[in-house]
């Protein structure tokens, strides 16, 4: 891709030492303007809409920015999910970032994505795998990108390529940068008996584009091995600045981000760690491999349902067995949609309580494991899988809380889209206004429940155990819609037969069936309400698609 169109932000990111931007960070950044020159956001993290995206725009506007996917899954023998990298396309053309990165590794396999970043054996087969992929996303993107190498916590034995000459052969062949992760460099050294300055050696410096850094854990595993683990939790270790040093003295003024996604400090905690960097930045045998399609889907099974021992044979040990090194990914699997599951089941959560929802989050990911990277849209179904498990039975009203908190997940990710514009409506025949079928707003939802699930949710939210425990759990039934504005997602209650009404457009039936379905209601102000909100965005007529011209 080395002559390929790029379509980049005209404001370059500067070779300087910043950090990634995480949400508790939001608010600071735009009323502290920190002087720094750029920020690094995680792609999949802003693919909706609402106050996330605000905020980035807003910062946009005063920072460059730096896209860095984690769920592309470069590595799938299955190829790339078109519908992702379409997302991505369409949050790229409107963040314009200067650079967009992501990871060499795979995450998806017969469709299921298995929330991690997975390692790749390093054959000719995935080579040419990724080279081919590499090359797809360029073109779709119209512009190059950078490919970082990972943290592994174990090999495949019948890898045929050192690591470092697999990502300069990416490079090479496909003309894409390489994002040198000189923390996911010592810890992979470190767990595979590495020499971690050989391994910079081995990178072409033209081809790096970026350097990140970060803090990991260490683990220690019952037969007194340990494992490093990229957790990217706090601050930076002196031996990885040192191999910091090495490759600023090696690659020159390059890029360089602060990485830190969990226990998250405060903005000034990163910002002393990326002023560190910039002072250095200154100085400046067995069976025959299998396919690799085949080898995923061994992990799939393995992450999913503890069957290691296929991919456990094709494991380099070094001292520590194929399953536990396997089963460090299956807790990274496991782990992040369960806190995927709770960000949007946080009243589920405290009714039920860690362990309890926990165990549940564990039937239920390897019932309905995600299917995309994008884990604002995971959890759908939750509210049903409750339903019908046992050991939630003594709380009837628990899958009606979990209907509700799906709803206002929707809303608060759902796009950002234009209401239907109303002079539309102007051009319908009379005759034709019982066939109108409305089309909602994708931030607009409806959920019925036989308890009182919002009074529930509310007090839930507050831990206010005296206002849970005056809660009437038999005042029901309740009819909510459930909308996001401009002050953020609102729960209501409407009537019984104006919430059939509702139910009923929603679902795009005829105008007429809605009005059947309430006959009861003063159905043309009940509607003409409605449509002065913007909950709704077209319509059709006689199976005429009406769309909204803005």
């Amino acid at each position: 891709m080395k002559d390929r169109c790029r379509q980049e932000d005209k404001r370059p990111i500067r070779a300087r030492a910043e950090i990634g931007l995480r949400f508790p960070h939001h608010a600071a950044v735009l009323e502290t303007r920190p002087g720094i020159t750029w920020l690094e956001v995680h792609t999949e993290n802003y693919m909706g809409g609402g106050q996330p995206l605000g905020y980035l725009e807003a910062i946009r506007a005063q920072y460059p920015i730096s896209l860095h996917g984690v769920g592309l899954s470069l590595g799938s023998a299955e190829g790339l999910d078109a519908l992702h990298l379409e997302r991505i396309l369409q949050f790229a053309e409107r963040i314009e970032p200067a650079l967009v990165s992501e990871h060499l590794s795979w995450s998806v396999v017969d469709g299921r994505y298995l929330a991690d970043l997975l390692p790749l054996p390093m054959t000719e087969e995935a080579l040419d795998i990724v080279c081919r992929h590499v090359d797809q996303t360029q073109a779709y993107l119209r512009r190059r990108i950078l490919i970082e190498n990972p943290s592994t916590y174990l090999r495949w034995r019948h890898s045929t390529i050192p690591e470092w000459e697999f990502l300069a052969a990416v490079a090479s062949r496909t003309g894409c940068g390489i994002l040198c992760d000189v923390n996911n460099i010592y810890v992979s050294a470190a767990n595979h008996g590495w020499d971690p300055s050989a391994y910079l050696a081995g990178l072409p410096p033209a081809a790096i584009g970026e350097i990140h850094l970060a803090g990991h854990s260490v683990r220690e595993l019952e037969n007194g091995h340990v494992l490093r683990i990229d957790d990217h939790g706090s601050r930076v270790i002196p031996e990885v600045w040192a191999l910091y040093a090495e490759a600023a003295a090696r690659f020159g003024a390059v890029p360089t981000l602060i990485e830190w996604d969990t226990d998250i400090p405060a903005l000034e905690v990163l910002l002393d760690e990326a002023s560190r960097a910039e002072r250095l930045l200154g100085r400046g045998k067995g069976s025959l491999m299998p396919r690799l399609l085949d080898l995923q889907r061994a992990v799939c099974r393995s992450l999913m349902g503890g069957e290691d021992g296929f991919c456990a044979a094709h494991v380099v040990a070094d001292g520590i067995a194929g399953e536990a090194r396997l089963n460090v990914y299956r807790n990274t699997f496991v782990g992040n949609l369960t806190t995927a599951l709770r960000l949007v089941y946080p009243a589920i959560h405290r009714l039920v309580g860690g362990p309890f929802f926990e165990s549940a989050a564990r039937l239920f990911i390897e019932a309905r494991p995600p299917h995309s990277a994008w884990l604002d849209e995971y959890g759908a179904g939750f509210s049903e899988f409750l339903a019908g498990f046992a050991p939630a039975a003594s709380l009837p009203y628990l899958p009606g809380v979990a209907r509700l908190e799906w709803a206002v997940n929707t809303a608060f990710h759902a796009v950002d889209t234009a209401p239907l514009d109303l002079s539309r409506l102007a051009a319908v025949d009379a005759a034709d206004h019982g066939h109108i079928a409305f089309v909602p707003h994708p931030s607009v939802g409806l959920v019925a429940a036989d308890h009182p699930v919002d009074a529930i949710w509310r007090v839930v939210l507050s831990q206010d155990d005296a206002a849970m425990a005056a809660v009437d759990l038999a005042a029901g039934p309740v009819w909510l819609m459930v909308e996001r504005n401009a002050s953020g997602v609102e729960v209501v209650r409407l009537p019984a037969s104006e919430w059939r009404f509702m139910s009923e457009l929603c679902a795009s039936r005829p105008l007429q069936q809605a009005i059947d379905a309430a006959p009861e209601i003063d159905a043309a102000s009940v509607l003409a309400e409605h449509l002065a909100a913007g909950r709704f965005i077209r319509f059709e007529v006689a199976q005429r698609l009406i769309q909204v011209v803005n």
